[in-house]
């Protein structure tokens, strides 16, 4: 039987990938309510990550759940590099990284509002 811990922890992974699916893919929806919430999700993650030292909250909660006590600084990241490394194999710069990241966030939201624009 599986244990809690595990589900929660699987849940967790889940939820993160569907908000980082959302992150880069949300200005792909036609639903103009989902564009706007798309467009309030990416400012607020970056303000996120910029109060919280850097890391996702939902980093802190699945190592709490594992057991592992990291420092933040070195929870930086973590979810975005394991799944980096596991599409293409390596991981970049950390700096590289950051710049892939923000990059791709304001090409998603420029593109949502572009698109919520043209839908008004």
């Amino acid at each position: 039987m599986m244990s809690l811990k595990f589900v929660l922890i699987k849940f967790l992974g889940l939820l993160h990938f569907a908000i980082v699916a959302f992150v880069i893919s949300g200005f792909l929806v036609s639903n103009t309510k989902l564009l706007v919430f798309h467009l309030i999700l990416i400012p607020a993650l970056i303000l996120h990550w910029r109060t919280n030292q850097g890391v996702c909250y939902l980093t802190q909660i699945e190592n709490r759940i594992k057991g592992v006590s990291l420092k933040k600084t070195e929870m930086k990241g973590g979810f975005t590099e394991a799944m980096f490394k596991q599409v293409f194999g390596h991981l970049p710069t950390p700096q590289l990284l950051q710049s892939l990241i923000y990059g791709i966030m304001t090409l998603s939201w420029s593109i949502s509002l572009a698109r919520l624009f043209h839908q008004l």
